[in-house]
């Protein structure tokens, strides 16, 4: 089994940001939403796959645009098994591949299309618990408050397809790491990073001893740090805390 991790965040807020930090000759980037990568130069490293009379070819690209859910699946799996070079894969976004199934199921008649979803939803994420153990999958997503725990109002995954979904899956349920992606204003910069534990009003979360509060906004960080917490006797190196200013 590989591992995965869930990467949330209001957007403009770091998630894409955090890719650059990955080697490109090990990762391959699905891309969703279809738009260019927010670094200078992304477009010479990140390259379209290749179609072919028989589909698409994934044997010397690090990147595509899959619109879809059961796409993802598919290129996973793909990638999974005939990519031994390939060590990361990020979904940016997940949020634009829920909204065009739920796009895809309008003309479906009543909860059958909310079950159309949530089974989607559930294959996809059984096709990545399936990776091999080398592999890691980081799934960026938007998110959204809600009302959860009396009139805390909690910001969490967000979920297009209505409560079904929420209420019999539990998204942030399947991953052990869950990040938010955040931000702050130092002279008029916005300096990126990563929260790692709750505050009692998200579904942030990681494993005990893994990151400290708040991380760099850096995903190889966070690949290296993850495969190290399970993979190995060593002790993790110290990290600091990268901000201490308090937000929702």
């Amino acid at each position: 089994m590989g591992k995965k991790a869930l990467i949330l965040g209001v957007t403009g807020h770091g998630k894409s940001h955090a890719i650059q930090f990955l080697d490109p000759k090990t990762t391959f980037v699905i891309n969703p939403d279809n738009k260019e990568l927010p670094w200078r130069g992304s477009e010479r490293i990140y390259k379209s796959v290749m179609k072919s009379v028989g589909g698409v070819s994934y044997k010397s690209s690090n990147y595509a645009v899959l619109r879809g859910m059961a796409e993802i699946e598919t290129a996973i799996t793909i990638i999974n098994v005939n990519r031994p070079d390939i060590n990361c894969i990020v979904i940016d976004t997940l949020s634009h591949a829920m909204n065009r199934s739920v796009m895809d199921y309008l003309s479906v008649d009543g909860y059958a299309k909310y079950k159309l979803f949530a089974n989607e939803f559930y294959t996809l994420m059984a096709a990545i618990d399936n990776i091999r153990p080398d592999l890691t999958v980081f799934i960026m997503a938007h998110v959204e408050v809600c009302d959860s725990i009396g009139e805390k109002k909690i910001l969490q995954f967000q979920i297009p397809s209505g409560k079904f979904t929420r209420e019999a899956l539990v998204p942030e349920s399947m991953f052990s790491v869950v990040l938010l992606s955040d931000m702050k204003m130092v002279d008029g910069k916005p300096q990126y990073f990563f929260r790692t534990q709750t505050n009692g009003l998200n579904t942030v979360k990681s494993p005990d001893g893994m990151f400290p509060p708040t991380i760099p906004n850096n995903l190889e960080t966070v690949r290296e740090r993850i495969a190290l917490y399970y993979n190995s006797e060593e002790s993790l190196p110290e990290m600091e805390e990268q901000v201490t200013a308090d937000s929702f």
